[in-house]
Parts: C-alpha cells; structure tokens; sequence
C-alpha cells in the first residue's frame, strides 16, 4: 500500500443486531469520512470500530483484534450525517465518524497500549477539497480509489485514472 494511502481503514460497526464493514479514512486531527450508510440505516450504528491501514502486507486480519494491526484501533464518538440522507438519497451518503481524544476513556488501543492520541498523530490523514475549479482550469484530472472488500479480507485495494469532466 503507498504510504499517502495508510490513512484508509477498516470500519467496524453494528446496524440491527448485524456487523458490517466499510472503508474510512482519516481526514483531519480526529475525524473519519465515510458513507452515511456506514453510519445510519433507520438506526444509527453501534460498536463502531475504525482500524486504520489494516491491510499492511503482515499477518493482520479483517478482525476487531486491534494488536496485529499497525496503528492499534480507534473508536469514534459520535457520527455526523446530512439531514437529507436516506437509502434513497445517495448524493447524501457522505458522513464523518469523531474519535473523542483525550476522554480517558480509551478512545484509542494501540498494539502498544496507549490511548487517547490524535489519530493524526499515527497516520497523515487525506485533505479534503472541493474545488473543481483545479480540474476545470486545467489542473490534474487523475483520481485513486480505493478501499476494502465487503468480505472478511483485509486485503487493501486501489485503482488510478482519469477522471477529466465532460461539458453537460
């Protein structure tokens, strides 16, 4: 896995008795983005559990066993979603987990025993930009994808291209 790509992770989490997976990543000091739906269905998730850079080629799982894991486990706060989200809306499925750092409650476990850290502090988070104007004007058009399977792999994929827009 490239480095700048190591703020990508693993989320854990629980909607209606079930456990699930999706693909966070860490945007700034203590936040995570990912998609409202790795938050909300008709109830918010529980048990929420944020494994960044899970898959780094050693002998991790896809498991919330957070001492085979090279920046331990965090566990978000609380979720902040749009108001205008439900499974219908998808231009709203976007949402932000927060790890509270420095509760005492131990926000985060590391392989090493620690908590309460900033999650910046163990991974360079992704910067987050809207502008379209850079593309529009000429800037660079290449994208990266990339995220975990939906299976118990924990195996980190990723693609590149571009992704010039088209005039509507």
């Amino acid at each position: 896995t490239p480095k700048e790509l190591q703020a990508a992770g693993r989320i854990f989490f629980t909607i209606a008795g079930r456990t699930y997976s999706c693909t966070g990543n860490a945007i700034s000091g203590n936040m995570i983005a990912t998609a409202a739906h790795c938050v909300y269905d008709n109830e918010f998730a529980t048990d929420v559990l944020f494994i960044p850079h899970q898959d780094d080629g050693g002998s991790d799982a896809a498991n919330r066993n957070c001492s085979d894991d090279p920046h331990g486990c965090w566990v978000p706060d609380h979720a902040v979603i749009h108001a205008m989200y439900d499974q219908n809306w998808i231009q709203y499925d976007f949402a932000v987990y927060v790890v509270k750092a420095g509760d005492g409650k131990n926000s985060h476990k590391s392989r090493w025993g620690e908590d309460d850290e900033l999650l910046s502090d163990y991974v360079c988070p992704f910067s987050v930009d809207f502008n379209q104007q850079s593309i529009l004007n000429g800037g660079s058009t290449l994208s990266t994808s990339y995220g975990y399977p939906g299976s118990s792999s924990s195996e980190f994929r990723y693609c590149q291209g571009d992704v010039t827009p088209q005039d509507s």
